[in-house]
Parts: C-alpha cells; sequence; structure tokens
C-alpha cells in the first residue's frame, strides 16, 4: 500500500506556464498591454470594448484608463508572474537581446519550445535561470576575496618554496 503525505497541486505552476506562453507569443509578434480602452457598437446593438494605447484613447470618446494602481507587467497587464520570477528574468536577459531587429528572432525562437510543452519549457527556463544566478552569485564571492585574504587562509606548510627532487612531497613531521 502507497501512503502519500501530501497532494501536489500543480494548478499554480500551469497558470504560470500558460502565462509565460502568452508572454513570448506576445513578445514575438511585438504586442504590449493596452491601458486603455474604447468602445465600440456593433450594428446589432452590441457594445464591446477595444484596446488602445493613450494617444488613440484621447482620440476616441468614451475612452478609460484600464490600467490600475498596482503592479504591471508590459505584456501581460496584471499578470506579473513573469515579471516577477527571478529566475525567468535572469534566463531572459541572458538569452534576448536588447538589439529591436534582433528581439523578435530571439522570442520566435523560444515560442516553439513554450507552444510544444508549457509546463516543461518553464522548467527548463527557470532551471537555466537559477544556473546563470548560480554562476553569478559564485563569481561574485570569489572576487570578493582579496589576495592578501587567500593567502591566510592557507597554512603555513604550504606557504614555503618547495626545495628537492619533490618538492611539492610534505615532509614528515615528527610528534
Amino acid at each position: 500500500m502507497i501512503f502519500v503525505s501530501h497532494i501536489i497541486d500543480h494548478t499554480e505552476e500551469k497558470a504560470q506556464a500558460n502565462a509565460l506562453r502568452r508572454y513570448i507569443k506576445a513578445k514575438a509578434a511585438g504586442r504590449k498591454s493596452m491601458g486603455y480602452v474604447y468602445p465600440i457598437k456593433h450594428d446589432s446593438g452590441i457594445v464591446g470594448w477595444v484596446g488602445c494605447d493613450k494617444k488613440k484613447a484621447q482620440q476616441k470618446a468614451g475612452s478609460r484608463r484600464y490600467r490600475q494602481p498596482g503592479p504591471w507587467c508590459d505584456v501581460l497587464g496584471h499578470d506579473t508572474s513573469i515579471k516577477d520570477d527571478q529566475y525567468l528574468t535572469a534566463f531572459f536577459g541572458l538569452n534576448v537581446t536588447d538589439d529591436a531587429i534582433l528581439e523578435s528572432h530571439d522570442w520566435n525562437r523560444l515560442l516553439p519550445k513554450v507552444t510544444t510543452d508549457r509546463v516543461k519549457a518553464l522548467r527548463a527556463f527557470r532551471l537555466k535561470g537559477m544556473e546563470i544566478l548560480d554562476r553569478q552569485a559564485r563569481r561574485q564571492s570569489s572576487a570578493a576575496v582579496p589576495a592578501a585574504a587567500a593567502k591566510s587562509l592557507v597554512s603555513s606548510k604550504y606557504m614555503k618554496k618547495g626545495e628537492g627532487v619533490r618538492p611539492l612531497k610534505l615532509l614528515k613531521t615528527t610528534n
């Protein structure tokens, strides 16, 4: 008989994987989240809201600001799960260029990975982001130790200059 001590709930991970797919798809297409909406009326009398930017909202009558105060993602709007994830941010920072021409190519390169399996891509991107941050932390910690402090950490028997045929072989100490 197998006992499960806890129930694994993957709904948060699936929600973040869906947000990741929407984020990469929007970045590949060059779309941003709209902060304003304006009403549009169909012939049958149905009223809908269309997203727009600030310039277009100023031109249209009855436009409203959709964006509310608080955290905001330029691509997903109120959903800041991708922006707040430090591992994904590190991964995107290293794998996507800042060049406007090449940027869409980088996002289009990531799009098939997310489209085929969202959760697997999320896990892979987060793992690579963890590795990037870990590597950076190790690089900063080793650079933080000055040479004088590093020498003081070495034992005195290793500090003396080697002599003879086998200079690295330790002398037997008498007790």
